[in-house]
């Protein structure tokens, strides 16, 4: 991306929702301390004050490497969330993004069952401001049968350094 600086995203709700029912919040990041089952490779995590969504605090992710990646792993967080067999509407991992810039980059979104990855998804970084953004299973998951423990955000390959927030 040209430019000085790679864009400041924020990634809020991390949240595994069903078809026609509430969202359910994995986590909200209020503690003092980084959340148990969030780990970073090539980077650094911390809770923020500087941007947030939901209360007063955010999970903050900063990477300087090519190739870092943060990792939510809680096979209970993802308890019962599959895709369904006929492929229709069900449920679906939901992030709230924020750029401060708009980037040609793209921000991608592995599903795991241990270190396997069971399906990829982007998240193209054309835009500044808030984006939702929708992960549904059944479109990146390959079988119904396949069971998600973990979630894994993969910065750009084009952005060698940056920073996310989550909430």
């Amino acid at each position: 991306m040209p430019g000085l600086s790679p864009p400041l995203l924020t990634i809020l709700g991390l949240a595994g929702v069903a078809y026609a029912q509430e969202p359910r919040p994995v986590e909200s990041f209020e503690a003092d301390a980084v959340a148990a089952g969030w780990s970073a490779e090539t980077g650094e995590l911390q809770v923020s004050t500087d941007r947030y969504k939901s209360g007063a605090r955010s999970l903050c992710w900063t990477w300087r490497a090519s190739g870092a990646c943060l990792t939510f792993r809680d096979a209970q967080a993802f308890t019962g969330i599959k895709a369904p067999k006929d492929k229709a509407p069900g449920s679906a991992l939901c992030l709230w993004l924020y750029s401060a810039s708009k980037s040609s980059a793209r921000l991608l979104v592995d599903l795991l069952s241990g270190d396997e990855v069971l399906g990829t998804a982007w998240v193209l970084l054309s835009y500044a401001g808030w984006r939702p953004v929708g992960i549904p299973y059944a479109a990146v998951l390959p079988s119904p049968d396949a069971a998600v423990d973990a979630v894994r955000l993969r910065a750009p390959a084009a952005l060698p350094e940056g920073r996310l927030f989550l909430d």
